[in-house]
This record gives C-alpha cells, structure tokens and sequence, in this order.
C-alpha cells in the first residue's frame, strides 16, 4: 500500500525474501498475489542464507508475478533504464558463504546511478559472506543496501542495513521497518 500511494519506482529487498524454504505452494502463491498488488513499483530481491537458490527452492514452486525479479545466483546486473540505474547483486546458491567476496566494481554504463546489493554480514570472521564495510564504502556506489541483519543501521557511509520488516524471533526488539531511499543528482 505504501508503495502504490507513494509511486516507489522499485522495492530492494536484500535476501531472505522467504524466510524458509519449507513454504506451501498456497502460502507462495498469497505472497505472489501481494506483489501483484503492485501498481509501479518492481522488486528486485537477490537471495540470502535463509533463501538460497538450491534445487528445491520455494522459489521454483510457482511461477512468479513479473513484477518480481529474483537475480540468478553469483554476481550480475540489473539494468532500470527507465530510472537510469545500475543494480549489481550477488544472489546466494548456498546456506553459507565463508569466503570474502571479490568486491564487484561500478558498472561501466554512462549516464546511470549504480547501486550495490548484497546479502553479507559486515563482522569478521562470518560464515555468512563477510565484507568489509569501509570497503564496500569506497567502491564509488551511489548507495550500498545489506541484507543479513535485521537491525537497520549503517556501518559505512553510503553502506546500509535496512532491517527487517518485522521482529523475526522475541529476541529481536527496537525499530524494524523499511528505508526509502532518494538518489538524486547528476548520473555518472
């Protein structure tokens, strides 16, 4: 609803879109008819640990609204000519991801704003694709969006967790929401 009477242009949505995999084709296809509830707005969701992309993945249990873009898994783009904005993401195919990513650079299209999305968790020694926020922070995004902790907070500059939408578990208190987000300015 908030999207539709505010005219979001797209929703980001950092991994773990389902939370599990052991979600019934009924329970997907009520998720699926929220999305199509969308009147403008796209989300482009990449997956994380909760959600991987396996070989039984609740993702391949229904066919998706188009609204929905779900990015393969490993490292690609998403071209929003439309909004001239680059999205790269990473997408998960596994339940962990010990090993640090080689960092994606900017995409070398003129004229767009360039947006990074991981699912990633920024502490060291993580088995959840560890990175280095300052470093995500110095690669030159116009905005950096995390998924992985669900406490919205920001660890770098231009580098953000939003939270999630809701607390996951009673240990989860304090503010859980969304961020929306403005990039405005000259396009590189």
């Amino acid at each position: 609803d908030f999207a539709n009477d505010n005219q979001i242009d797209f929703i980001l949505c950092c991994g773990d879109f389902l939370n599990s995999e052991e979600l019934r084709v009924e329970e997907l296809r009520n998720i699926n008819a929220v999305i199509d509830r969308l009147e403008h707005a796209v989300i482009v969701a990449i997956s994380g640990n909760h959600d991987p992309q396996l070989e039984g993945s609740a993702y391949r249990k229904i066919e998706w609204s188009r609204r929905l873009y779900l990015a393969p898994p490993g490292v690609g783009r998403v071209a929003l000519s439309t909004y001239r904005t680059v999205i790269t993401c990473h997408s998960w195919d596994k339940k962990e991801i010990p090993e640090p990513l080689e960092l994606p650079p900017l995409s070398s299209r003129q004229g767009s704003y360039q947006i990074l999305m991981l699912h990633a968790d920024t502490t060291t020694n993580s088995r959840y694709l560890p990175v280095d926020a300052d470093a995500l922070s110095q690669l030159g995004y116009d905005y950096v969006a995390l998924g992985h902790l669900h406490r919205p907070h920001s660890p770098a500059p231009n580098v953000w967790y939003s939270g999630s939408l809701e607390p996951l578990d009673f240990g989860e208190g304090g503010q859980h929401g969304f961020m929306m987000v403005e990039i405005s300015g000259e396009v590189r």
